[in-house]
């Protein structure tokens, strides 16, 4: 016997499946698989379905079952992301990298994600074929795995980036309080939004279908030139040749993150903010090689 478990599923409820459930759900003591086969449920084990609606499911299922409703803005992506960013912050995330973010994660219809998804369902048909909440979860997945995003906001954990050891100088650029912002917050706030742009495209971008990755390659060009996606975004251009899907964000003491060998060989592609004269850095995109290999989104 387990102790008190639960057993989660997430996706939409179909008779195909739901129904062959209906001996646990009405306390029944196993479940009967096709072949004639026996499981026993473990007493101390629970089942929670979660879903997006009940549209397939059949009339014994749903009253067999504790059904709780929760509001759109309670369970949908911008609470799952808000309530993501929350927990950086509370784990020491750098002010500058969450506050970059908490932007780009806004759920009005101009901002970046519901740009994206509208496209996608209006321009890209049979892309979604994953919850929303499923693309934005591999979104923040791979955004926690930055170390801009997952160090903590004393430094200490970020690499050495840049080269220039502890720039607490000030530049000519001021953060959203008036104040003047290091050049170390300005390397943070532009390496994430970055990689924002990157963890979407192989995320929300990744569930495009093959006929139509050339449409949304050329959809998401121009919208980073407009400014959808950032001014910091805006200045640091993907690179015209290829596809999104050929490049990732580089700068100085990242590299290896993104890089980690194995066949890859970052090649530096020209495509410099223009505070570099300035502050003597920089933040590029860098084109896959090796085993990724030329054209890796196609």
């Amino acid at each position: 016997e387990l102790e008190e478990s639960w057993l989660v599923l997430d996706g939409p409820v179909h008779p195909c499946w739901a129904d062959g459930l209906l001996p646990l759900l009405d306390g029944g003591p196993g479940l009967v698989l096709g072949s004639g086969e026996r499981l026993r449920f473990p007493s101390g084990a629970r089942m929670l379905v979660e879903t997006d609606n009940l549209s397939r499911a059949t009339p014994a299922w749903v009253a067999i079952c504790s059904t709780v409703w929760a509001r759109p803005d309670a369970a949908g992506w911008p609470a799952f992301t808000s309530a993501w960013l929350a927990r950086r912050e509370r784990e020491g995330a750098p002010p500058a990298a969450t506050a970059a973010l908490r932007v780009l994660f806004g759920s009005d219809g101009s901002d970046p994600i519901p740009a994206t998804l509208r496209f996608l369902a209006t321009e890209c048909p049979g892309s979604l074929a994953v919850t929303e909440l499923s693309l934005l979860s591999s979104l923040c997945g791979i955004l926690a795995s930055v170390p801009v995003i997952s160090a903590s906001s004393d430094g200490q954990d970020l690499p050495m980036a840049f080269g220039r050891e502890g720039s607490s100088y000030s530049v000519n650029s001021t953060g959203g309080d008036g104040e003047k912002e290091s050049a170390e917050d300005i390397q943070i706030r532009i390496a994430a939004c970055l990689s924002f742009v990157f963890a979407l495209i192989w995320s929300i971008g990744s569930s495009v279908r093959m006929e139509h990755r050339a449409r949304f390659n050329s959809w998401l060009r121009k919208s980073i030139v407009a400014g959808r996606f950032g001014a910091e975004a805006a200045m640091n251009p993907i690179p015209t040749s290829g596809t999104v899907w050929d490049y990732w964000p580089s700068s100085p003491g990242f590299d290896d993150h993104w890089n980690p060998g194995a066949g890859l060989s970052g090649v530096a592609v020209s495509r410099r903010s223009r505070r570099d004269n300035d502050v003597g850095w920089r933040v590029e995109w860098r084109e896959w090689r090796g085993r990724l290999g030329a054209g890796a989104g196609t």
